[in-house]
């Protein structure tokens, strides 16, 4: 266990199924689903192309997602999209390495991987009424304090609410 959302929505499930089962306070077929992972190799997408629906009919279908810091016993209910999704990318920049005395001798790809650039994605290629974040997790560049590195790479988390949203974002991030 790593503490986070996914760990939380397994244990409500294991817990939920039980007790729809001891209870059965509806009429029809409860199916749980889990989802193999919310973000990553193995979304909903795979779930759909395995033929999920196609072996497990539902009329219906209500996800969860936990809020950490919303008051325990209380639910927040929205018809539609409610939580964005989610697409990882890494970037490689490739530069000249060279000594910190002299950059000039360099092409400085820090200076390329400058992460407010980044920032600046969402808020001016998406309407104002869209929701969307870039947030980079990790940048790993050089090995010592007066080197210029020849290469830096980032790792983003890009997600968005809607699929025009999310179809803008990659357009962009596809030209990087």
């Amino acid at each position: 266990m790593h503490a986070c959302g996914h760990d939380g929505h397994t244990a409500i499930l294991l817990a939920a199924a039980p007790y729809l089962a001891e209870t059965r306070r509806f009429n029809g077929t409860v199916r749980v689903i889990f989802q193999q992972a919310e973000e990553g190799l193995g979304d909903t997408q795979a779930m759909l192309q395995d033929g999920l629906f196609r072996h497990f009919p539902c009329d219906a279908i209500f996800g969860l997602n936990n809020t950490p810091g919303f008051p325990v016993g209380q639910a927040l209910l929205k018809s539609g999209p409610m939580a964005a999704s989610s697409d990882a990318l890494s970037i490689k920049l490739t530069g000249t390495g060279a000594h910190g005395a002299m950059p000039y001798l360099g092409r400085d790809p820090i200076v390329a991987a400058i992460v407010m650039a980044l920032q600046t994605i969402v808020s001016r290629n998406l309407n104002a009424t869209e929701s969307g974040v870039i947030s980079v997790g990790m940048l790993h560049a050089g090995s010592a304090h007066n080197v210029i590195p020849e290469t830096a790479e980032l790792e983003l988390s890009i997600r968005a609410l809607s699929s025009a949203a999310k179809d803008t974002l990659k357009k962009i991030y596809r030209r990087w």
